[in-house]
């Protein structure tokens, strides 16, 4: 706020005393305004634009202090900065006023200097509380039309501010998460949080010029997702850092779906079977299955027709394989022409083999590959849940190993898997 352009209301008495500092007020660049009475005083404020009030307390025909209350009907202590003039006998009337609201208080004769520096000091002080709400209002209309999730750290409190957005992207409302690093650290996965607090720690060191780091950090529903945060620190004279803020945003669909066919990739399915896993483990009837599939002779389609032709055949499997899946059920592609299937509620291998053989139908349907058809048939091969597995990947192993079993007993099968295969397997290796 540029001083010579505040403007300050003085409510006065018609006193010379009043009118002198007026005028002195004028002559230091101040734009002042002088009313007498409650009702012209009130309409002036709510008129014009008024940084300042200097306000008399005793007057012939009205009471400063009502004043005072009426202004503070419309206007806080901070929008609206109040300086009382009263008599040097009149301090249980100016404790009054600073109780009703006032900011300070100047006594009559007033010393001119010793006023001039306290309304220098609320104009002040009124401007930093505007630059500070504007600076909140900014804040809070970015994070709202941000997509991404914002947050800043007070290294000098040690809190945290998260944005809306931040704490809906864990899948929670905003009074849920607290204003705490912990709120944030503890919930990045455990194989991820040293390097995010060691990314943190060198740039607030000076070693780096920003924070960029990728990590997983759990949902409210139990998962797991992607983000990468960017951050920025301030840094005083001596170039300690005081704040750091920056952005999080959810990289989970680039990190686990995969490119050609938008399918959930291994690194999400494995999540999703791990999930299943620990329900098993808690309530001993959560049954599932993992159907592992394998596109059988696949390469003579590369070879034959091109390399995007193959694609092309890859994401029409896709599609079928999506139109083959229940509520619950998680198709994915692992990679090449492999593809793994999560079903959820198989409390018997009957019923997963009865939901493979329909896959196999799908898949085996003719495909257009330029103007000819292609029947592309599938090897599957089938594990199902049983509290013994420790790791996802020990199942995902198995059913590999049933797929496996299935192209060498002639291709186009589905088979599920028994410990023998297993020992087959190595045999064979």
């Amino acid at each position: 706020m540029n001083y010579t352009r505040s403007n300050i209301l003085l409510v006065n008495d018609i006193a010379a005393q009043s009118s002198l500092l007026a005028r002195r007020l004028r002559h230091r660049g101040y734009e002042v305004a002088e009313v007498c009475g409650r009702e012209q005083a009130l309409d002036w404020i709510r008129r014009q634009r008024v940084d300042l009030v200097l306000l008399n307390t005793r007057m012939p025909r009205f009471n400063g202090i009502e004043v005072l209350r009426a202004i503070r009907r419309d206007f806080s202590v901070t929008r609206l900065p109040v300086i009382m003039i009263t008599g040097k006998k009149e301090s249980e009337i100016a404790l009054q006023a600073l109780k009703e609201g006032a900011n300070d208080y100047v006594t009559r004769p007033v010393d001119f200097l010793l006023a001039l520096a306290r309304i220098r000091n609320h104009l002040a002080l009124k401007q930093a509380e505007e630059a500070l709400r504007d600076s909140e209002e900014r804040y809070a209309l970015t994070a709202r039309g941000s997509s991404d999730g914002l947050w800043h750290w007070d290294m000098r409190t040690g809190r945290v501010q998260y944005s809306c957005r931040w704490k809906a992207m864990l899948g929670y409302q905003d009074a849920e998460i607290g204003d705490t690093p912990d709120e944030w650290l503890t919930r990045v996965h455990a194989e991820d949080v040293d390097l995010l607090r060691a990314e943190l720690e060198a740039h607030l060191a000076g070693r780096t010029s920003h924070v960029e780091n990728e990590y997983r950090i759990l949902h409210k529903d139990g998962s797991y997702r992607w983000m990468v945060v960017h951050g920025l620190a301030v840094r005083d004279a001596s170039g300690e850092a005081y704040r750091i803020a920056g952005s999080q945003t959810d990289i989970t669909r680039a990190k686990v779906a995969d490119a050609l066919t938008g399918l959930p990739n291994r690194v999400l399915f494995l999540d999703r079977l791990e999930r299943f896993m620990q329900k098993l483990r808690h309530t001993q009837t959560h049954g599932f299955a993992v159907v592992f599939l394998d596109l059988d002779r696949f390469k003579l389609i590369n070879d034959t027709f091109g390399h995007m032709a193959g694609d092309d055949v890859l994401v029409t499997i896709a599609r079928r394989l999506e139109r083959c899946l229940r509520a619950g059920d998680t198709v994915a592609r692992l990679g090449g022409d492999e593809f793994t299937i999560l079903l959820d509620e198989i409390n018997h291998p009957g019923t997963a083999l009865k939901i493979a053989e329909r896959i196999s139908m799908e898949i085996s349907k003719p495909v257009m590959v330029g103007d000819q058809q292609v029947v592309a048939t599938a090897s599957m091969g089938i594990a199902t849940s049983s509290p013994t597995y420790e790791k996802a990947e020990d199942m995902l192993r198995d059913a590999d190993t049933a797929m496996y079993r299935a192209k060498l007993i002639g291709k186009n099968r589905i088979q599920l898997f028994d410990a023998a295969m297993a020992s087959a397997k190595i045999a064979n290796w």
